[in-house]
Formats: C-alpha cells, sequence, structure tokens
C-alpha cells in the first residue's frame, strides 16, 4: 500500500525531474548575461586574456598588441603592468619604462612585493635609456622632442639614446645622451647650453617580473603577484567564474540519487509484501491455487487478492522512479562536473579584473 511519504517522495522527484535541465540551462544563461553586462570590460578582458596567452609563448610583440587594446578600453592597474612587461621583452624599452612609472604612480595601494617588481623592470628598461635632467625656473613648461616633459620647471625624463632637442622658457638647445646615463640641461633666461652631467644609473640589470594575471573585479588594487598563469584562462581544475551551476547540478544529484535509493527501498517492501500475499492465498487455495484472484469467489482470499494486485502495481511504479531518480542523479552530476571543468575560468584562478 502506498503511504504519505512515498507519495510525497514520489511527488518531489517528478517535479524536480522535468526542471533539472532547464534550471541549470537557466543558472548558465545567468551568469553569461551578469558577465556581458558591461561589453566594455567583457571586451577588455578578452584582450587580457589574449596577451597572457601570447605572453606564456613567448610572442611578447603580439602580447603587447593585446595589451595596449585592453588598456585603451579599460585603465587598469593589472593590464598596465602586463603592457609595460610586453613592451620590455620585445624591444619598445621606452614605453616600458613609461609604463612602469606610471604603474608605480597611478597605483595607489602596490604591496611591497609589487611595488619592487616594477622597480626592477624600470631600472632593468633604463640600462638601455637615457636620461635628461632639465633645471628651468618655476612655470616654465619643457618640452622634448616636441613631447610635454613638464609644466612646472624642473624635470626629469626618459629618452632613447641619440640627440635630442629640449624647449622651455624661450630657450631650445640639443643635447647628446649615452645610454644608462644622465644629462643635465638647464633653461632660463641668459641660459640656453646644456651643461652635460653624467649620472650612472643602476650597474646591474635585474630580471623582470613574470606577467600578473588579473586582479578582482574591476578592483583598483592588484592583490599580491601569484605564481606565473600556465595559460590564459586558468587550468582544466581551476574553478570557474561562477560556482552555481555547479552546486545546482550537485543539489540535483543528491536529490535524484536519494530518491532513487529510497524508492528501492519501497519496491524491495512491496515486493516482500506481495510475496507474502501470493503465499498466504496459496495456502488458502491449494490444491486449486493456479488463477486463484483471476476471478476470486472465496471471500478469504477477496481482499488478500486486491492488495496482491496493489503490491504488484507499487513495484512497478517504484522501480520506475527509482530508475527516474538515478537519471536525475546522473545529469545532475555531470552537469556539474562537465561545468566545473569546461566552464569560462575568468582569466585566471588568482586575479580578475
Amino acid at each position: 500500500m502506498r503511504t504519505p511519504t512515498r507519495r510525497f517522495a514520489l511527488a518531489l522527484l517528478v517535479s524536480i525531474a522535468p526542471a533539472t535541465l532547464p534550471q541549470l540551462a537557466y543558472a548558465q544563461q545567468r551568469v553569461f548575461a551578469q558577465a556581458a553586462a558591461d561589453p566594455t570590460v567583457v571586451a577588455a578582458r578578452a584582450r587580457f586574456a589574449e596577451g597572457v596567452a601570447f605572453f606564456d609563448k613567448g610572442e611578447f610583440e603580439n602580447a603587447r598588441a593585446s595589451f595596449l587594446q585592453a588598456y585603451a578600453l579599460h585603465k587598469h592597474p593589472a593590464v598596465l603592468i602586463n603592457l609595460a612587461q610586453s613592451s620590455l621583452r620585445s624591444g619598445h624599452t621606452l614605453d616600458a619604462a613609461r609604463d612602469f612609472a606610471r604603474y608605480m604612480h597611478d597605483s595607489t595601494n602596490l604591496t611591497p612585493a609589487q611595488r619592487a617588481e616594477a622597480e626592477k623592470g624600470l631600472a632593468e628598461a633604463r640600462l638601455k635609456l637615457g636620461r635628461i635632467d632639465v633645471s628651468a625656473p618655476a612655470g616654465t613648461t619643457v618640452t622634448i622632442d616636441g613631447d610635454l616633459a613638464g609644466t612646472d620647471g624642473s624635470t626629469t625624463w626618459d629618452v632613447e639614446p641619440g640627440s635630442h632637442t629640449v624647449k622651455g622658457g624661450g630657450d631650445t638647445t640639443t643635447v647628446n645622451v649615452v645610454a644608462s646615463q644622465t644629462a643635465a640641461v638647464r633653461l632660463g633666461k641668459g641660459i640656453n647650453a646644456p651643461v652635460p652631467a653624467v649620472t650612472p644609473l643602476p650597474p646591474e640589470p635585474v630580471a623582470g617580473p613574470t606577467i600578473e594575471p588579473p586582479p578582482p573585479p574591476l578592483a583598483l588594487t592588484p592583490p599580491p603577484p601569484p605564481p606565473p598563469p600556465s595559460s590564459g584562462g586558468g587550468g582544466l581544475f581551476s574553478p570557474p567564474a561562477s560556482m552555481l551551476p555547479v552546486w545546482l547540478g550537485v543539489g540535483a544529484g543528491v536529490v535524484g540519487f536519494g530518491g532513487a535509493i529510497m524508492f528501492a527501498v519501497f519496491k524491495g517492501n512491496a515486493k516482500s509484501s506481495y510475496n507474502s500475499e501470493n503465499s498466504t492465498i496459496l495456502e488458502a487455495t491449494s490444491p486449486h491455487s493456479a488463477g486463484a484472484c483471476n476471478n476470486p469467489t472465496n471471500p478469504g482470499i477477496i481482499s488478500g487478492c486486491q492488495a496482491l494486485v496493489n503490491d504488484s502495481n507499487a513495484v512497478s511504479s517504484d522501480a520506475t522512479a527509482a530508475n527516474v531518480g538515478i537519471v536525475v542523479g546522473v545529469v545532475g552530476v555531470a552537469f556539474a562536473a562537465g561545468w566545473y571543468l569546461f566552464a569560462p575560468k575568468g582569466l585566471s584562478a588568482g586575479f580578475k579584473f
């Protein structure tokens, strides 16, 4: 006989079975919808991921191009430091130095380790560059080779080795700069000639940091640098960007397998009851027991035959419900595992932006 517990469990399993896949699909759609909320940031992340992948393969020129596009879309410190590293390794030394300097200037909450990494990269770049140290009255606008170098007099500017034109306060002068050295220029009333001064920069090159993964979403302060990423989007077993579909799938699996076990128990009970009723009927009708329940006339077996039919139906329906539970459990667990392994990983298990 069907108990209230059996009816409740069957109703729960039947209700969750057709809803499992649509709900999981909806969860997936919602995650992608949230990720696409800001198309500019999504595009920046895509270019950033390309840059990381190129950098890992040693294709530094391609990495630089991708990071340039990402930074144009979303000016984030994590993009800037990676742009500086790829510029340094692709031979764009002056751009690298200026990006390292801008990274340290714009990132107000760098950790000591992050600042040290940027300083190392800047020092390595400056070994291949020269510098111009301009002395000028306060308020003087200074340009070097037509680029604005300062608007308040004295300034120091990284340049490629060679000849450069310095202007400011009505004065113009040309100065020749040697790699890893600083040339001093004085501008002002009646002073228009450079006064060369050689200031050696750090004597030892230092290795630049490996490429950093992106920091947390839209955070302006990147956390401490993790180990170098093995790929642009995180490994196969890295947690996905959203764990919600995983938990939905696991929940469906638990309900499904739990229902399968419960209905297997119900089936066993119904089968035992069936066997017991059948034995009672056989004893009551022996030796003419064959087909006794087809058209029972013996008042002593009518109720037993009805119970036998009910138990037979229960065995069949419980077996079906157990099979449905197994299907729901397998689909839920398979979806959870597939989402965890193959869903978007963000950019890595470390930093994101």
